[in-house]
């Protein structure tokens, strides 16, 4: 891991591999470490541990923890390690980043990929109103009594129901470092949202891959397919779902991310691989 100061913070980030580089960022909670586990280490990897997350430090200002601050963010970095432009993703939070930096800076991305998004067009998606109140709980101060209201919540109860591992990421939220001193991250991001309408959306002109699975109560297959079918150039790939197959969605998705970098880099090529735009819309 590395750093770079940018507005009083000192931001960690992980540059590592070869190639062309694919700038892929984490997820809400998350850390560089999601984004690792995902692309082959010997290509080219970038991943900036946004604001309130990971070694990056201090917080900041609160009212900074934005979607349209973190894309800022990611930029800075991409001019600090002059990448002019790059492929550029990102899962759950990190698509929603990924997304407002392709729709601000069209210029810097060559294709856009979203994991998992998690958010749309408006504020409080239903799917986030469960880190809502995580993010109470955990202000409270006393962990063990947060974890058992969180245990009692019908919200949550529902949603451990559905997809135990969803829970489980919500009761590690609880354990992340400096949990109480950064909970203003998961009281501020699910209040705020990527793009303000779907006119936005359907603006992005850069190739783009939306990858997503049923049965994900925070985030949503519905939301994914709006996402592609606002996006002109958008394709639409279903991996298998993690309450299933952890292993076999992790392979799926590490399969189509290089897939994908492969035909951005070589668009008239040909490459072999799951991924089908026709198949998919």
């Amino acid at each position: 891991m590395r750093t770079v100061v940018r507005e009083g913070i000192t931001f960690s980030y992980l540059d590592r591999g070869v190639g062309e580089p694919f700038v892929f960022q984490h997820g809400l909670g998350g850390d560089a470490a999601q984004a690792d586990g995902l692309y082959p280490d010997h290509r080219r990897l970038v991943c900036l541990e946004c604001r309130a997350h990971g070694d990056t430090a201090p917080l900041g200002d609160p009212e900074a923890l934005t979607f349209a601050t973190f894309a800022a963010d990611v930029l800075a970095l991409m001019d600090h390690l002059e990448v002019e432009r790059a492929l550029v993703g990102g899962v759950s939070m990190g698509a929603g980043v990924a997304a407002r930096l392709a729709a601000d800076h069209p210029e810097r991305v060559t294709g856009l990929i979203l994991v998992r998004p998690a958010w749309l067009d408006a504020p409080h998606p239903d799917g986030l109103r469960i880190m809502e109140t995580v993010a109470a709980l955990i202000q409270r101060g006393d962990t063990q009594a947060g974890l058992a209201a969180l245990e009692d919540d019908p919200a949550y109860q529902a949603i451990a129901a559905q997809a135990p591992s969803a829970a489980t990421s919500l009761r590690r939220q609880f354990a992340r470092p400096l949990a109480h001193e950064r909970v203003a991250v998961l009281q501020r991001m699910p209040a705020d949202f990527p793009l303000s309408d779907g006119r936005q959306w359907t603006d992005i002109t850069t190739p783009t891959l939306v990858i997503a699975t049923r049965g994900d109560p925070i985030h949503p297959f519905a939301i994914a397919e709006t996402i592609a079918a606002r996006i002109p150039t958008a394709t639409l790939l279903e991996v298998p779902s993690i309450e299933i197959n952890p292993c076999a969605q992790t392979r799926a998705i590490a399969e189509s991310l290089v897939t994908f970098a492969d035909k951005m880099q070589n668009p008239h090529g040909q490459t072999d691989g799951p991924l089908d735009p026709r198949a998919h819309r």
